[in-house]
């Protein structure tokens, strides 16, 4: 998950991001694949 600083680009914390997803159970596409 170390990769998705660059994604979030500092606005949000890793753990929120982390929270949201575990929260939504969405995938995300990036270019690092799904998360």
């Amino acid at each position: 998950m170390a990769r998705t600083e660059k994604f979030i680009n500092g606005r949000v914390s890793l753990q929120t991001f982390r929270s949201d997803i575990d929260y939504c159970h969405l995938q995300a596409m990036t270019k690092y694949g799904v998360l």
